[in-house]
């Protein structure tokens, strides 16, 4: 086996790595952003619980406070994940 051909197949290796370590970390910002708007909409739910609430609804009415809208997405195009196909390569 030539220098050349373990050169590419160290390239090559290294592309896959880094192909799979992209996928991983778009996976990761997926979980991060679903984890934050969770917490959100727990920490919504639960000022909104404390504003029906006696006692802590006298306070929050004399301060005005009121609950929160939970974070929700408008429409079913936000909802889409976009796909990456890097299946195809370039016609160079």
């Amino acid at each position: 086996m030539s220098a050349l051909q373990i050169l590419l197949i160290a390239a090559g290796i290294a592309l896959v790595g880094a192909f799979g370590y992209l996928a991983w970390l778009a996976e990761k910002k997926r979980r991060e952003a679903l984890a934050a708007r969770r917490f959100y909409n727990a920490n919504i739910r639960e000022m909104s619980r404390l504003c029906r609430t006696v006692p802590t609804n006298l306070i929050a009415r004399a301060f005005g406070f009121e609950g929160g809208e939970y974070f929700e997405l408008g429409s079913e195009a936000e909802r889409v994940v976009p796909r990456v196909d890097l299946s195809r390569t370039s016609d160079r």
